[in-house]
């Protein structure tokens, strides 16, 4: 789409011109201008990088990494062509290779980039940190899943039939067109998200929602089995103890409805009163949540299961694993 502009009561078109034209490089310029402006990009990104290869036997280059406020990694590939080459594909290779990283990596890459380019940071972990609104490391909430933007003058068929197709399988990809303009010697970006559609971004948002939603239930399941199975096969935990939602209580005083006992050693071991069905320690928790209306507790975070849950002499999970 062109920009116009307002002229002698006149609306002017003005003329398309390419990043090759005006001798804008790929790596020395157009990055350059995105990690300078990256909210132009996506408002919630931090930049950890750039020209990211910090692993072995290979020599690619992630233009530049970020994480975003759900504490996930983001890669932005940039080609300054107009069909984007193979980038989908050089894409979800450097996401595949960047998958594990940990919190401790990502501050030393981090710290890295700083010092290549000379930016001065007092503490680059605080800075991550204060950019996730976290008190401390959550190592178990981090890097959970790695997000794409691909940034290209304009993108072939063949990649924004891939891009769709990968993302009704779950991948987060986004494609971002940058088409340059000018007017005399004055230049100007043309700047459209065309994959997803802004118009069709509700209803894709829901449809990600319900199938993250069911992600994280599945990943929260697993997470919380691992630890009750391991304080059942301690014997720590066993059939006919009672347990507690400890926001339930700090929060509304209720001890009642915060109260399930342990009638089996399986996966759907908890029982309520007056209730016949079974229930998971996080899927429990789930539904006392939203019954109380329980504020700033994440219903699906596996992470908090340990703490989250104690027994009827005031101790939580994690004590009773001996970790504190």
């Amino acid at each position: 789409m062109a920009i116009y502009k307002l002229s002698d009561e006149k609306i002017v078109k003005l003329y398309t011109t390419t990043f090759a034209k005006e001798k804008i490089n790929e790596a020395t310029d157009l990055q350059k201008f995105i990690v300078n402006s990256i909210e132009v990009i996506d408002p919630n990104l931090f930049v950890i990088s750039t020209e990211f290869c910090d692993w072995e036997d290979s020599k690619r280059r992630i233009d530049i990494l970020c994480i975003d406020k759900d504490a996930d990694f983001v890669v932005i590939e940039i080609k300054r062509t107009d069909e984007g080459g193979h980038m989908e594909l050089q894409a979800i290779r450097y996401s595949a290779m960047i998958s594990n990283m940990t919190f401790d990596k990502t501050v030393e890459v981090y710290k890295k980039y700083l010092e290549r380019n000379n930016l001065f940071c007092d503490n680059a972990s605080q800075a991550i940190l204060d950019f996730l609104n976290w008190d401390e490391e959550v190592e178990d909430d981090f890097g959970q899943d790695v997000k794409i933007i691909l940034v290209s003058a304009d993108f072939s068929k063949e990649i924004t039939t891939s891009v769709l197709w990968l993302n009704e399988r779950e991948l987060d990809i986004r494609c971002i067109r940058i088409k340059p303009q000018k007017d005399n010697e004055e230049l100007f970006f043309d700047i459209q998200q065309i994959i997803p559609l802004p118009e069709t971004a509700d209803y894709q948002v829901k449809i990600k929602e319900k199938a993250t939603e069911e992600r994280n239930l599945r990943r929260e399941n697993k997470r919380a089995r691992s630890i009750i199975s391991r304080l059942f096969e301690l014997e720590r935990l066993k059939v006919g103890d009672k347990v507690y939602l400890l926001p339930a209580i700090v929060q509304r005083n209720d001890r009642i409805n915060s109260c399930a006992q342990i009638v089996n050693l399986n996966q759907n071991c908890l029982k309520r009163e007056n209730d016949d069905r079974l229930y998971s320690f996080s899927k429990l928790r789930k539904i006392i949540v939203n019954e109380l209306q329980l504020e700033n507790v994440r219903a699906n975070w596996g992470f908090s299961i340990k703490r989250d849950w104690i027994i009827e002499d005031g101790r939580n999970l994690s004590q009773l694993l001996g970790e504190n």
